[in-house]
């Protein structure tokens, strides 16, 4: 009897655990960003963003950084959206899926290329 009631704890626990780790609860999107245009990438930044605490950031050639976006202030689900201006003419790509302000994905990886934009996420 005792075995059996440790064996129920012990299946008890490594499923709360499972259940704990298995779930992405950072409220944030995690972004790598790679410039592989021969110009100048400027005022670079994600949506969803409030005006107030949005952040640009400018890509040199064959540049790569890191970009967080703060989700913990939304309570709904949407996707992501990448703005940039590259030669004087803003650019916008809408990508991905994030749910009550949870990321579902680890990190996404971006690629600016010279006629398209690339997204990976990685989960």
């Amino acid at each position: 009897m005792i075995t059996a009631m440790r064996l129920l704890i012990f299946v008890r626990n490594l499923f709360v655990t499972c259940v704990i780790f298995s779930c992405n609860n950072v409220r944030v999107a995690k972004f790598r960003i790679t410039n592989l245009n021969p110009t100048l990438v400027d005022s670079l930044y994600f949506e969803p963003s409030n005006q107030s605490d949005r952040i640009f950031i400018t890509l040199n050639p064959n540049d790569t950084k890191e970009y967080i976006l703060d989700l913990r202030a939304l309570h709904t689900d949407g996707s992501y959206g990448l703005l940039f201006k590259q030669n004087n003419q803003w650019k916008k790509r809408m990508f991905g899926y994030f749910s009550n302000g949870y990321a579902s994905e680890k990190i996404t990886l971006v690629k600016l290329l010279p006629d398209t934009v690339t997204v990976k996420q990685i989960y």
